[in-house]
């Protein structure tokens, strides 16, 4: 009877290493496939671990934060919030913090993607309250700062854009009166009316991607100028992240307006080392580098008097932070380089498909107000026909519209 004991715990055993093995076996495939840019066969392999109870806890609780991961890398914003939000739901209170500061503070940034800022700043609030010494704290303190609330105040950075100020309607792409107004430059065959029109939809731009999308458009760099200058007085500006900066100055060739946008920004909006390195990378020369390492130091030393700007030398080429090295050539001390957390799919600069996103909130409240339906569908890709959302949308205008067929036939 005890050797049928050894041997019925000695299977258990194995069945169980076995269920572990082949767990972790199928998630570092289906990392593989991610880490390979294949976020859509990702997705599906994720989705099979999270949903396997033949795997073990940790196993199923990775792969289903890789599934919101996933949808956010697809530009899927609406499954990666139900992706995370399940993922809270299930895991928030299993006595285990692992993920649960990332998943808040990406779910936050997903809720931004789709203009829930409200729900974005709760989110963001409970992973700096509840998680303060993890990253994405402090992450979700910087995406406060940004768009307000929680308890943050940077107080007044520039004067008041004339006129008041209305939220963008489009979330954080391109508002539609801006769109508009470029699509109508350019049909204009007289260039210096079609920069007029464009000086004008710079006065009403209100968010990053309005003006990043107005400087591509203009035809001379004094006219870009002009919607540089307009650009950096507007409040827009100080909502800005340093990527957003990084993207509008890299719409000009022309260094002086560069840096001239990079040190405006360093003066009066930049907050955090990481911002000033983000946009001294940007900067056109080492000259300018210097510059804004030195607005850092200024900044960020009267902040902390425990700060040191020198980790962020290896910006400056030839600035005032370089070293003598024997031969008394001039160099920098190298310093290590921050990289995004491996579970943050915001890192490297990447966004939301903001024109998807318009494009499905178009169609979603055209099928919702049953107005311009087919017209909204036309705009819609293949791949925008794929996503959950759509295709409920589309079930739910189908079932409209036989219902308003049935009820007309009476």
């Amino acid at each position: 009877m005890v050797k049928g004991r050894f041997w019925s715990t000695f299977l258990l055993l194995l069945v169980a290493l076995s269920a572990s093995a082949a767990g972790e076996y199928e998630l570092q495939r289906a990392k593989a496939a991610m880490n390979r840019g294949d976020y859509r066969g990702a997705l599906m392999q994720f989705r099979n671990i999270s949903s396997n109870s033949y795997f073990s806890s940790r196993v199923q609780r990775e792969a289903s934060y890789f599934v919101g991961f996933s949808c956010v890398k697809l530009s899927d914003p609406w499954s990666a919030i139900d992706a995370f939000e399940r993922f809270l739901g299930r895991y928030q209170s299993s006595g285990t913090d692992w993920l649960i500061p990332d998943a808040l503070y990406v779910l936050g940034r997903t809720y931004e993607g789709v203009s829930r800022i409200d729900d974005a700043r709760r989110v963001y609030v409970r992973c700096r309250d509840r998680y303060s010494s993890s990253e994405f704290s402090g992450k979700s303190m910087d995406r406060l700062r940004i768009i307000g609330g929680g308890g943050f105040n940077p107080g007044p950075i520039h004067p008041p854009h004339p006129g008041p100020y209305h939220p963008p309607v489009g979330g954080y792409g391109i508002t539609p009166e801006v769109a508009d107004m470029i699509r109508l430059a350019k049909m204009d065959p007289s260039s210096y009316s079609a920069d007029q029109v464009l000086l004008k939809a710079a006065t009403m731009a209100r968010t990053s991607p309005d003006f990043i999308a107005i400087s591509r458009a203009t035809q001379n760099q004094y006219t870009q100028w002009q919607v540089f200058s307009t650009a950096m007085h507007s409040r827009a500006f100080r909502l800005m992240t340093p990527y957003e900066v990084s993207d509008l100055v890299k719409t000009t060739n022309n260094s002086y307006y560069r840096n001239q946008v990079l040190l405006a920004y360093a003066n009066n909006v930049a907050r955090s080392a990481e911002d000033f390195g983000i946009i001294a990378e940007a900067a056109a020369d080492s000259y300018t580098k210097s510059q804004i390492l030195a607005i850092a130091r200024e900044k960020l030393g009267n902040m902390n008097p425990h700060y040191r700007v020198n980790a962020s030398v290896q910006y400056a080429d030839q600035g005032p932070d370089a070293v003598k090295s024997a031969k008394g050539k001039s160099q920098t001390k190298p310093a290590p380089v921050e990289k995004a957390a491996p579970s943050d799919p915001f890192g490297a600069q990447f966004q939301i498909n903001q024109e998807k996103v318009r494009r499905v909130n178009w169609f979603i409240q055209a099928v919702k107000s049953k107005k311009q339906i087919d017209v909204t569908a036309k705009q819609l890709t293949k791949d925008d026909m794929n996503l959950e959302i759509v295709r409920e949308a589309i079930k739910s205008a189908e079932q409209t519209k036989k219902f308003d067929n049935l009820h007309q036939s009476k």
